[in-house]
């Protein structure tokens, strides 16, 4: 086993924690879940999502990752198919009924399966694959030999760094989202929101290019 570089080490956990901090499309899927349903399905999505980035580490590992990028047509069907599952969430959401009331303790999900889903969501989003593979090998350093357990080991950490970052946006939202529920005219504008934002998100999963390859342009992960 190969570790990498400590300079470089340091230098990747600088800058991934960066690029995590930075709110983006899963920071986004989090928070609204946490706003609708209180921080144990946020964090369990956290953790989920952080499972289906780790899948995509092991397939950087291997190369598979690298095979998925180069195949347009593989490309595509992870896209599309990850997209459609994030749209049938939001319309799952819109269609629910809302049940107005000071009630802060909701119990229309559970954080297993949200940790279902958020493998679900990560697993079918080839962009994390392109996000491995255009941000990891910056670090890599072939010199010090076996280049796959480097990128094993960066690509971990980086996981491990996510699901922190993530669970905090996840209390966080789900802290300020019990306050909002307790005023009964926001729990209805929160569930809708959080069915638009599903569709948004799986809209701009479908069209987004494939030859957005930088870590800015994929707006972390």
């Amino acid at each position: 086993m190969t570790f990498p570089a400590p300079e470089a080490f340091l230098a990747f956990t600088l800058a991934g924690l960066t690029l995590l901090l930075i709110p983006g499309p899963a920071v986004l899927y989090i928070t609204t879940l946490g706003l609708r349903e209180g921080r144990q399905p946020a964090v369990g999505a956290a953790v989920g999502l952080g499972v289906g980035n780790f899948v995509h580490v092991v397939a950087a590992t291997l190369g598979i990752s690298a095979l998925l990028v180069s195949s347009a047509l593989a490309f595509s069907v992870v896209k599309y198919a990850g997209a459609a599952y994030l749209i049938y969430l939001g319309i799952q959401a819109l269609r629910k009924p809302v049940t107005v009331s000071a009630d802060v303790t909701p119990e229309r999900t559970t954080a297993r399966r949200e940790f279902r889903r958020g493998i679900i969501v990560n697993t079918f989003n080839p962009k994390v694959a392109i996000f491995f593979l255009a941000f990891v090998p910056q670090f890599i350093d072939p010199g010090r030999g076996a280049v796959a357990s480097q990128v094993f080991l960066l690509g971990a950490w980086f996981v491990v760094i996510g699901i922190v970052t993530d669970t905090l946006y996840g209390v966080t939202a789900g802290e300020l989202g019990a306050w909002l529920r307790a005023r009964e005219g926001v729990q209805w504008f929160i569930a809708k929101l959080s069915g638009v934002t599903y569709i948004a998100l799986g809209v701009v999963a479908a069209v987004a290019s494939s030859e957005r390859s930088s870590a800015a342009a994929l707006g972390r992960r």
